[in-house]
């Protein structure tokens, strides 16, 4: 888990919270106070009064012939309440899966994690020659088309604060400045999509765009991947266009299954 502990515009214990909740992947794993202090770095006494907490609430419970602690079925009442989240990730494959067979190329669906974008939905490419997208798994935000998209309605104090201290390299043309990057978001608002031209995977290129929920806040993006050698210049040009009528399309979508309240 980053540290910030000068981020004031955060809860740092909700914060914490949420990190040891987060290191159970599903209801079979186990855990002890020692190993989630391990895994969220955190002292023993802290994780403690934390899982007390979760404890109490109903989230979590402890094995007794072990002292692990394990989720409870309180969480399905969590999951029950994604129904409509749902529908929407299944409409937007169908838009995903039309830019698919426009261009055979890998499509995919994030939202942001933190200082990470998950993977919410994927579209494999028909190519052998493809990128290999997981869903489920945290990518960086700062060398990504979905990442960098999913940071386009922030202002600059909030996306410094979401960035990590140190931008990592993934590869020789991933930006680590982050003036560099600040001013690459900024062209990126005004355009409205983004490119990851080999930052992230030498030999691979993704264009993405932002998909907005009320009021046009970013709750996803999606974009398209594809290897450097079938990514022609007029292609580009019209990639660009599709992948933010794409976004567009799934926009319209949450707005009609998430209308506004006013």
């Amino acid at each position: 888990m980053k540290k910030k502990e000068d981020n004031q515009i955060v809860v740092q214990a909700l914060l914490k919270g949420l990190a040891i909740l987060e290191c159970f992947k599903n209801d079979q794993e186990e855990f002890g106070v020692t190993e989630l202090g391990q895994l969220v770095d955190l002292p023993e006494s802290g994780v403690q009064r934390i899982l007390n907490t979760l404890e109490f609430t109903g989230y979590v419970y402890q094995n007794p012939l072990n002292r692990r602690y394990r989720l409870s079925p309180k969480i399905i009442t969590q999951c029950n309440k994604a129904a409509t989240f749902l529908r929407w990730k299944e409409m937007a494959r169908k838009h995903m899966t039309a830019l698919n067979e426009l261009y055979g190329e890998t499509v995919n669906l994030a939202i942001r994690d933190g200082d990470g974008a998950v993977y919410i939905e994927v579209v494999e490419s028909r190519h052998v020659l493809r990128p290999n997208l997981v869903k489920g798994i945290r990518y960086p935000l700062h060398c990504s088309a979905l990442g960098q998209s999913l940071l386009l309605d922030l202002s600059e104090p909030a996306l410094l604060s979401v960035l990590p201290e140190e931008l990592e390299a993934h590869t020789s043309k991933t930006v680590t400045d982050k003036q560099v990057l600040l001013k690459k978001i900024r062209l990126a608002k005004d355009r409205q999509y983004t490119v990851d031209d080999e930052e992230y995977q030498l030999g691979l290129v993704c264009v993405g765009a932002p998909v907005r929920g009320v009021g046009t806040r970013i709750v996803a993006a999606v974009s398209m991947s594809t290897p450097t050698v079938r990514m022609t210049p007029e292609k580009f040009e019209t990639v660009v266009v599709q992948i933010k009528e794409t976004a567009k399309k799934i926009s319209d979508d949450f707005l009609y299954l998430f209308p506004s309240e006013r």
